[in-house]
């Protein structure tokens, strides 16, 4: 059976090595003591962790990097998570937590019906 990330055919290698360097250059890093966040003056905490929960999908990230990495303490972002939690926009496992994978694709119907109930000839 083939590697369903393609590291048995040769031919992709350059691809995906230059792929793992793209990624390693743009992700933040793992690290707490890495990360500098720099938001604008008017973002309040709990739009801080929705945008790094926005960021980081498909990624788990534990309590503390989101913390770090939205400027703010834990307490703020066990708040936030309790609130997506109860909405089901999160979803948590032993790797952290991350959005809920399936109201990410809710969101992107709902933008794309949205889209195409305004301009129908967007399909075409």
């Amino acid at each position: 059976m083939p590697d369903p990330d393609g590291r048995d055919r040769p031919d992709l290698d350059p691809v995906l090595d230059a792929l793992e360097r793209v990624e390693e250059a743009f992700a933040p890093p793992n690290e707490i003591e890495k990360l500098d966040p720099h938001y604008p003056p008017d973002y309040d905490p709990e739009d801080r962790i929705d945008h790094v929960l926005e960021g980081e999908y498909p990624r788990y990230r534990g309590l503390r990097w989101i913390a770090a990495a939205a400027d703010t303490d834990t307490d703020s972002v066990r708040s936030v998570l309790a609130e997506r939690l109860a909405e089901g926009e999160v979803e948590i496992s032993d790797e952290g937590v991350r959005r809920n994978r399936y109201h990410v694709y809710f969101e992107l119907v709902r933008e794309k019906t949205e889209r195409v109930s305004d301009d129908p000839e967007w399909l075409r």
